[in-house]
C-alpha cells in the first residue's frame, strides 16, 4: 500500500506537534555558538536515514558506531554554550514564543525620545525583551511596570534620577525594570570611544537576543546592540525602522488582523522545520522494515461474577512487521493480548484474537498470531450435596447378611465447576471387606471418603470421614 494511502489525521497533528516544538527550540538555540554544530548534526542525521533508506552498509555502520562519540564530543566542545542557554530557559516562553511586542506608534514615538535624550547630551540604555528571558541575565533593578512612553522615559534617565545610570527593561510594551546592571563585553569586543552602557548593551545581545539601544551622553550618538553585534545608528527614521523590523516580523506590522497572520511571520525557517520533521517522520515510520517474532500474554478481562476459567491459553506467538528503528526502541515486555469476557457465557469458547486486541504503537503491524484463536472455558462455582456410598467388598459367611447400613452423615457438600458438580452422582469411601466379619452382631467403622475429582473438593467444614453402621444377622 503507498504511504500515502496510509498516512492518517493523527499522523498530521502528531508532525505539526513537533515541528511547533522544534520551532520553539530552534528559536530559544539560534543565538548560542553551538546552534551552527547542531545544524550540522541534524544534516547528518538526515544522512543517516537516507543511507538506511537506499541500504548503504558501509555509510550506516559508520554513522551507527560514531554517533555516541559525536554528541560526547559536541557536550564537551560547547559545554559553555549549552550551560548558557539552559540557564536562561523559560518553558513558558519556549512553548508559546515571545510576549507582543511594542507598537507601530510607541514604537515611533521611542524613537525620537531617544534621540532627543541623545541631542540633550542625555545617557540612557534601553534593553527590548524578545523570545529570551532576561532574569538571569539582569542585575537589582527596580519594578517599574508602566506602559513605554517617551515622557516615562525622560523621567527615568533624567540625570538627577536615582535610576539614571542602570538600563531599562521593556517587555510587551511595558518597562518592567529600570535601573539594572547588565553583562558587561570585553574591551576587545568594542571600539575605544565606546563606555561602560556599549559594554553593557553587548554584553546582553551576545547573551541573549534582546535589542539593547544605548545613548551616549559624551558624544551625543545612539547605538543598537543585537545578535551579538553594536553599530550607530544615524536617526530616529532608521532607528525606527530597525526596531520595527527586529521587533515585530512584517507580516504582523501590516495585518489588520495579527493573530491569524502570526503563523506566516518568519515562514522559511518554520518551513525548514516542517520539512525536516515530515522528513524524520517519513523514515520513522515508512524507512527499512523488518519482520520480528515476539511471545505476548494473553490477560483476560472482565469476567463474569461467580465464573472462573476452567481453561484457557496463556501465550500467543505474534509476527509483527515495522521499521528498524521502531523495533529496536520496541519493549517487547510491554506487549500483551487483552480479552474482554464481559458477553461471554458458560461453557466452551473459541475466542479469536485479531490487532485490535493487542496493545501495539503506532507503526507496528502485525502479520500473523498463532494460534488465531484462543479456547476458554467458563464456569459457575457451586456447591451441592452429594450422597455418600459404602463400597461393600467381598462375602459374609453362609446364612449372614449386611442389615440396615447407614452412614453419618449421609451426604457431603462438594464445590467446584458447576458442569463437574452436576456429572458427580456420590462420594465413596473407603472399602468395607465382607471377608473380616463372621459373628452376628452391630459393626461400626469410620471410613475415610475418597476425595472427589482434581476439579472438585470438599466444602470448608466437611468432614473428611464418616461414621458407617449396620448389623449382621441371620437370613
Amino acid at each position: 500500500m503507498s504511504p500515502l494511502l496510509k498516512f492518517r489525521w493523527q499522523d498530521a497533528i502528531d508532525i505539526l506537534i513537533v515541528s511547533y516544538l522544534t520551532y520553539r527550540l530552534y528559536l530559544w538555540l539560534r543565538y548560542t555558538k553551538a546552534f551552527q554544530a547542531l545544524l550540522g548534526l541534524a544534516f547528518l542525521a538526515v544522512l543517516y536515514l537516507v543511507s538506511r533508506r537506499i541500504d548503504l552498509v558501509a555509510t550506516t555502520w559508520l554513522f551507527e558506531e560514531l554517533w555516541a562519540v559525536l554528541i560526547i564530543l559536541l557536550i564537551i566542545l560547547f559545554q559553555s554554550d549549552i550551560h548558557q542557554a539552559l540557564s536562561r530557559a523559560n518553558p513558558i516562553q519556549i512553548l508559546l514564543g515571545a510576549p507582543p511586542a511594542p507598537g507601530a506608534a510607541e514604537l515611533a514615538a521611542v524613537a525620537r525620545a531617544i534621540f532627543d535624550l541623545a541631542g540633550r547630551r542625555i545617557g540612557a540604555l534601553i534593553v527590548f525583551e524578545r523570545q529570551n528571558a532576561l532574569e538571569g541575565h539582569v542585575l537589582e533593578g527596580t519594578p517599574v511596570e508602566g506602559r513605554l512612553t517617551p515622557e516615562l522615559l525622560g523621567t527615568i534617565f533624567y540625570p538627577n534620577s536615582p535610576l539614571h545610570d542602570g538600563a531599562v527593561i521593556v517587555r510587551g510594551g511595558r518597562i518592567r525594570r529600570a535601573g539594572c546592571y547588565l553583562p558587561l563585553a570585553p574591551d576587545a569586543d568594542l571600539p575605544m570611544n565606546y563606555g561602560t552602557r556599549h559594554r553593557a548593551a553587548l554584553g546582553i545581545a551576545k547573551e541573549t537576543d534582546a535589542l539593547a539601544v544605548v545613548v551616549s551622553e559624551e558624544r551625543g550618538t545612539v547605538a543598537l546592540a543585537y545578535d551579538g553585534r553594536i553599530g550607530e545608528v544615524p536617526s530616529a527614521e532608521v532607528l525606527n525602522t530597525r526596531l520595527q523590523d527586529l521587533l515585530t516580523p512584517a507580516p504582523l506590522r501590516h495585518s489588520p488582523i495579527p493573530l491569524l497572520r502570526r503563523p506566516f511571520a518568519r515562514l522559511g525557517p518554520k518551513l525548514a522545520v516542517l520539512c525536516f520533521v515530515s522528513l524524520a517522520w517519513y523514515f520513522l515510520v515508512f524507512g527499512q522494515r523488518r519482520i520480528m517474532t515476539i511471545q505476548a500474554p494473553v490477560e483476560y478481562r472482565n469476567l463474569p461474577k461467580g465464573y472462573t476459567m476452567a481453561d484457557n491459553t496463556a501465550h500467543v506467538e505474534l509476527q509483527i512487521e515495522g521499521t528498524e528503528t521502531r523495533l529496536r526502541f520496541l519493549d517487547t515486555r510491554q506487549i500483551k493480548a487483552e480479552l474482554d469476557l464481559k458477553d461471554v457465557s458458560a461453557g466452551i469458547h473459541a475466542l479469536p484474537i485479531t490487532a485490535k486486541y493487542l496493545n501495539l504503537p503506532p507503526g507496528i503491524e502485525v502479520l500473523s498470531i498463532t494460534p488465531p484463536a484462543v479456547t476458554v472455558t467458563l464456569d459457575e462455582q457451586v456447591e451441592r450435596k452429594v450422597k455418600v456410598r459404602v463400597p461393600l467388598v467381598g462375602r459374609l459367611l453362609r446364612g449372614l447378611k449386611v442389615d440396615k447400613l447407614s452412614p453419618e452423615p449421609d451426604s457431603l457438600k462438594v464445590s467446584g465447576w458447576a458442569s463437574e458438580v452436576r456429572r458427580l452422582k456420590d462420594l465413596s469411601t473407603e472399602n468395607i471387606d465382607l471377608n473380616s466379619i463372621h459373628l452376628v452382631g452391630d459393626v461400626e467403622r469410620i471410613l475415610q471418603v475418597k476425595g472427589p475429582p482434581p476439579s472438585l473438593k470438599l466444602a470448608p467444614g466437611e468432614p473428611a470421614a464418616v461414621l458407617v453402621r449396620f448389623s449382621v444377622i441371620r437370613r
